[in-house]
């Protein structure tokens, strides 16, 4: 979720590129209402910070509010807070912009408990 088409189009296209099928939104509200479609159909959400109509950390707390358990990677330029205040707002992890994409997969591969990527192997 990211309200930057540039970052949201690189990050889908990486994440894909490392075997994960994604949907992309351009802000928390979009993602709210599809998370709430079907909440077991997603296995992460990798959300910017600041974005209009409602924010990462807005889109967190409605989420936790409303019981999913999905693991939330939070990023932003701007993050204000500490890592602990972020964990302990419910995100599992966090990216500072700007971030090496190798770090974003390597996130990503560790909250979806995975060894390997799922089609190279590597």
């Amino acid at each position: 979720v990211d309200d930057e088409p540039g970052v949201r189009m690189l990050l889908g296209l990486i994440l894909q590129s490392h075997g994960y099928c994604v949907s992309a939104w351009d802000n928390g509200e979009q993602a709210w209402q599809q998370l709430v479609v079907d909440p077991t159909k997603w296995d992460l959400v990798l959300t910017d910070e600041r974005m209009p109509l409602l924010t990462g950390r807005g889109l967190l707390r409605r989420m936790r509010d409303a019981g999913m358990r999905v693991p939330v990677i939070l990023v932003s330029a701007f993050i204000d807070s500490d890592a602990a205040e972020i964990t302990q707002d419910g995100a599992n992890g966090h990216l500072t912009k700007p971030f090496e994409l190798d770090d974003v997969v390597l996130l990503v591969d560790t909250l979806q408990g995975a060894t390997s990527h799922p089609t190279t192997g590597q």
